[in-house]
């Protein structure tokens, strides 16, 4: 790949991404802040609960743990629009637009490499890395 197909390329991907992020910032402004938290989570309970039932061996491989950490991000997410944005009084909880922000939020996370591996964190003097 030549220098200007790379430039393309990430200008393409660039405005992909901020049109994804755009439509989710119009679903998550668009419902009320308390059944759409409620809603992630409790798929994010619930997955974490089934996975307690599952061989340690199957946990990575059927894909269980990208959906917990799917439903983190969308947490994370959702919060820092939240945050961002002011309250609005005309919205509704639509279960097809929550749908949509999960198949929205999941290619997002999936690019990211860091969230496969747990990070760690030094503290200074206490001779030892605790992972978190």
């Amino acid at each position: 790949m030549n220098d200007q197909e790379r430039k393309e390329a990430t200008a393409s991907l660039l405005k992909d991404m901020e049109t994804t992020a755009a439509r989710m910032r119009a679903l998550i402004v668009s419902m009320p802040p308390h059944e759409l938290l409620g809603h992630i989570y409790a798929r994010h309970v619930r997955k974490a609960l089934a996975d307690q039932r599952k061989p340690a061996e199957n946990f990575k491989a059927d894909g269980t743990h990208d959906v917990v950490n799917d439903n983190q991000f969308l947490l994370e997410y959702v919060h820092a629009v939240l945050a961002s944005d002011p309250a609005r009084a005309d919205v509704s909880f639509e279960e097809a637009q929550c749908a949509e922000l999960f198949e929205l939020g999941s290619p997002l996370r999936a690019n990211d490499d860091e969230t496969s591996t747990p990070r760690k964190f030094t503290l200074e003097g206490a001779g030892e890395t605790p992972t978190w």
